[in-house]
């Protein structure tokens, strides 16, 4: 008994650690789908179970459990099922199942806690008591268990059989929890832990403050690649090519770098006489001295840039549905396990005791754990590595690199033999494999701003963008450490006053950085009697059609109406998708799909697919296929504009001067350039497309709806070929009313459909005047249902009126089409687990504009057959199988092959729906 008590107390603090990030992990895992248990008679979930010693009250949490159901959207694994379904009773036997495993490390937990208490003090029960309490703890929980078991499968165990032997594990484990706290008090260990912690956050947060460079560099890359699905779908694409993951993990090793050793400059001692040359070349003498914690808080900051991108693949994978062998484990407290893992073995010198003898590095191990990870490292490319599996050996690639590079840069000052270097001090010498990596990083950053068109990429090099966002944190990594440095010598807080006048500026001046940009145009509208009027000819243009129609088929004239849901290059695509499978299978000639829809309204992403249709229309003799759009997906939309972000328009906002054209130019030209070559002209003013006949004539041009939001004054805005009267549209401000006084100029297409499409903060505000800022018209309403309901009724009033005066009209039947494009089940509201009074106010702003557009297609939905008599689709992309995985639809300006062949394939799921649109116009 004494040797296994000695052993316990001797490596304390290496058993208790791992049992305590055990415990985390498996209770962590025990709270999934946790909301399935609970209801009024369930309010704890199992916890109430245990505690209930009433049979009825037993028999209804049984039953609500077996008839609660829930679907959970599973991106990849199960391709079987798109949804599949867990009940209540399945949740609790696998959370029961997972309680077992927590028995045996919370009963392992106690007793080695227990043995670290002993000899305990005072007038005490000795050891053997305290041992047998433990264990008769266990013994309940798990007869607890075995009872619970029956319960859920046969629901015939007795509610007091679970109650008795839960209430006796209750009532020890909180005698055994008082005990313990009564001994550390008794010991003196409660002010030592609190003096610890005090002192451990105290560190921390002097930590984070002087690097607060490279922390917030950090911070970015993940928010970039963990907290957007954009980050998650840039890391799929990754390994589209072998040089993905090779540039990935070069830029990511030098920003390691960076952010390591520029750290270890960033103590309070100001360094002396710096200037570019010398902080380039590295070349001043540097004699301070620095503590301990500043040492390994920089070796940390190395080592997080490894693996903040890990824990972001791994959640990627998790959304994806890509198994991997630790999937059950929350990504973000797998990275808390980790870092605290590095965090004790840099403070208890276990890496200098595992590596080192008398401060002598043991280059047999050292370079054994180096070969096997550049051997790992060689060989991962050969791994499948055009399949998203490859994302698991990627993300242990860069586990065992930020491994590698802890142990690195804590012994690499020791005595390595015939192999040793002069390193009994601090080095100030920014070396040449450290800093000029990055300063070959930080001038792409510059040139990419310079000239952003070298970074149009197309689909085979859009996996450079993560190394491009890695080089612009190098670029500020670099400059603010010299800025940082300087200020330091000087006593001058640089940085500090940077921000504070670059904010100042920003908030104060006015400047044209993201006004719109005019082009020559008559900007005469044509139908100047509005919408009604246009309405009126566009009916009157196919009068014969109609009544030819009527009488050869017997039914009413078809009119569409399409209103096309937000959500960046997905929603464009889906968009794209469905019309043009409607226009291939009507013939893609002129009396195709398009020929028979009226009105488009977009917001967002859809404005942006309902434009390229309509530029399309305009420009084409033939319509264009799926595949075809597929191809013009596939660019890459989204770099340039992170560039533009992190560069120039930080830079020109904050100088108050528009230097260089801003990013929604930039946005605009890539399309343009792109759609132009399937000689699209997406550039032309936005009158033009409905002022002057196309390739089909005129009035085969669906009239587009650009719903935008005004943030001024908190209105809908739209943007439209056509004249607008409040009594048809009320409460909406309408853009061409403010462009009418200058009839010299107006906006592009480009321009119009992107003042629909400008969610913060990928694409800037749209600037017309001193009062006129536009933002994404999604965070208003984002399905455009509502313009489409308002269009709807005055179509119904001009026929009306049209069909009062001549009865030789016959009918005409209105469609409504509604196009989301989030899979069904994903599109939820954003719910607080704690309603917190401090953050109510943001979370009702993030739920404002899903409420909205819920309700506007909701309405369109359901009032089918009311005053104003319509049909009604709704068309969506579904969770189909491809490559074993389901892949996730990103909201945002670059989109996977995986995606887009996802939402291609959907096509089919909503074939049936299709046929009965095509069962109302003439198709081949």
């Amino acid at each position: 008994m004494n040797q296994p008590m000695e052993f316990v107390k001797k490596y304390f603090r290496y058993i208790f650690y791992i049992l305590l990030a055990a415990n985390g992990l498996v209770i962590n895992k025990m709270h999934e789908r946790q909301e399935v248990l609970v209801n009024s008679y369930a309010p704890r979930g199992m916890v109430s179970l245990e505690l209930n010693f009433s049979q009825i009250r037993q028999d209804s949490i049984l039953k609500i459990w077996d008839s609660t159901e829930k679907s959970y959207i599973i991106q990849g694994t199960g391709c079987e099922k798109t949804n599949p379904t867990f009940t209540g009773t399945q949740v609790a036997t696998t959370h029961n199942h997972w309680d077992n495993l927590f028995i045996v490390l919370y009963t392992l937990f106690l007793l080695v806690f227990s043995i670290r208490l002993f000899p305990f003090a005072g007038p005490s029960p000795g050891f053997p008591a305290v041992f047998v309490c433990i264990l008769l703890i266990c013994i309940m929980d798990i007869t607890e268990n075995l009872f619970i078991a029956s319960a859920l499968t046969h629901h015939d165990a007795p509610a007091w059989h679970i109650w008795l032997p839960s209430m006796i594990k209750w009532i020890i484990r909180s005698c055994i929890g008082i005990y313990f706290l009564i001994q550390i008090c008794v010991q003196g260990m409660i002010k030592r832990v609190f003096q610890t912690f005090s002192k451990y956050l105290l560190g921390t947060i002097d930590l984070v403050w002087t690097f607060r460079i490279p922390f917030f560099c950090l911070m970015i890359l993940f928010l970039a690649l963990y907290g957007m699905d954009q980050g998650r779908d840039l890391l799929l694409i990754i390994n589209s090519s072998p040089l993905g993951p090779i540039t990935f993990l070069i830029t990511l090793s030098i920003l390691a770098l960076l952010n390591w050793y520029l750290s270890k400059l960033y103590v309070p001692v100001p360094l002396p006489n710096i200037t570019i040359g010398k902080y380039v070349r590295g070349n001043w003498p540097d004699s301070r001295e620095m503590k301990k914690n500043q040492f390994d808080g920089a070796r940390l900051m190395g080592s997080l840039t490894f693996l903040v991108p890990m824990i972001s693949i791994l959640n990627a994978m998790r959304i994806f549905g890509i198994p991997y062998l630790m999937q059950g484990i929350n990504p973000f407290v797998l990275l808390l396990v980790i870092l605290g893992f590095y965090q004790l073995a840099l403070y208890y010198n276990w890496i200098s005791h595992w590596f080192t003898q008398d401060t002598r590095v043991n280059k047999k191990r050292f370079f054994t754990l180096v070969g096997i990870v550049l051997i790992y490292i060689l060989l991962v490319p050969f791994f499948d590595s055009d399949k998203p599996d490859f994302l698991v050996w990627l993300s242990l690639d860069l586990l065992l690199l930020s491994f590698v590079f802890l142990v690195y840069t804590t012994i690499r000052t020791c005595n390595w033999g015939n192999l040793n270097w002069k390193t009994n001090r601090i080095s100030a010498r920014m070396t040449p494999w450290i800093i000029w990596p990055g300063l070959i990083l930080m001038a792409v950053f510059v040139l990419a701003n310079i000239c952003p068109r070298l970074f149009y990429f197309s689909s085979n090099l859009r996996l450079l963008t993560l190394p491009v966002i890695i080089s612009a944190l190098c670029f500020y990594n670099i400059l603010f450490s010299f800025i940082l440095f300087k200020g330091k010598s000087l006593r001058i807080q640089f940085i500090s006053f940077i921000f504070l006048a670059g904010l100042l500026i920003s908030i104060l001046k006015e400047n044209d950085l993201h006004k719109l940009t005019p082009v020559k145009t008559e900007n005469k509208f044509k139908y100047n009697d509005s919408l009604p009027g246009y309405m009126a000819s566009w009916l009157q243009h196919r009068k014969k059609e109609i009544d030819s129609f009527y009488k050869k088929t017997g039914s009413p004239y078809p009119v569409f109406i399409v209103n096309a849901y937000g959500g960046g290059i997905r929603a464009a695509a889906w968009t794209t998708f469905v019309i043009s499978e409607l226009e291939k299978q009507t013939g893609g000639q002129n009396r195709s799909f398009q020929h028979y829809v009226l009105a488009y309204s977009g917001a967002s992403g859809g404005t942006i697919g309902l434009s390229e249709l309509c530029a399309a229309r305009y420009s084409l003799k033939k319509s264009l296929s799926p595949g075809d759009w597929q191809q013009l997906y596939e660019n890459d939309f989204l770099t340039p504009l992170i560039i533009a972000l992190f560069g120039r328009d930080a830079w020109n906002s904050s100088s108050g001067f528009r230097i260089a054209p801003d990013r929604s130019i930039i946005q605009e030209d890539i399309w343009e350039r792109c759609l132009s070559q399937k000689h699209i002209s997406y550039d032309s003013p936005f009158v033009k497309y409905w002022d002057s006949a196309g390739a089909y004539g005129i009035y085969e041009v669906p009239l587009l709806f650009a719903n935008t939001y005004l943030a001024d004054s908190g209105l809908k805005a739209i943007t439209s070929p056509v004249r607008l009267s409040h009594r048809n549209f009320p409460g909406t401000v309408f853009v061409e009313d403010l462009l009418q006084n200058d009839t010299s100029s107006g906006i592009k297409l480009s321009t119009g459909a992107f003042l629909s499409a400008r969610f913060p903060f990928i694409s800037p505000t749209g600037k017309l005047d001193q009062t006129h800022h536009f933002m994404d018209g999604g965070l208003k309403e984002n399905s455009g249902a509502e313009t489409a309901r308002e269009i709807l009724s005055v179509l119904f009033r001009k026929y009306r009126q049209l069909d009062s005066a001549d009865k030789t009209w016959g009918k005409i039947n209105i469609v409504l089409i509604s196009l989301p494009n989030s899979i069904a089940g994903t599109d939820s509201f954003q719910t607080a687990p704690n309603f917190f009074e401090l953050t109510a106010p943001l979370t009702a702003l993030m739920n404002n504009w899903v409420g909205n557009t819920n309700k506007a297609d909701t309405i369109n939905a359901r009032n089918v057959d009311g005053y104003l008599k319509y049909d009604y689709y709704q068309l969506r992309p579904s969770a189909t199988c491809l490559n074993g995985f389901k892949p996730i639809l990103p909201l945002g300006w670059q989109i996977s092959d995986y995606a887009l062949d996802q939402m291609k394939s959907s096509l089919d799921s909503i074939r049936p729906q299709l046929n009965e649109i095509l069962g109302k116009i003439p198709h081949k």
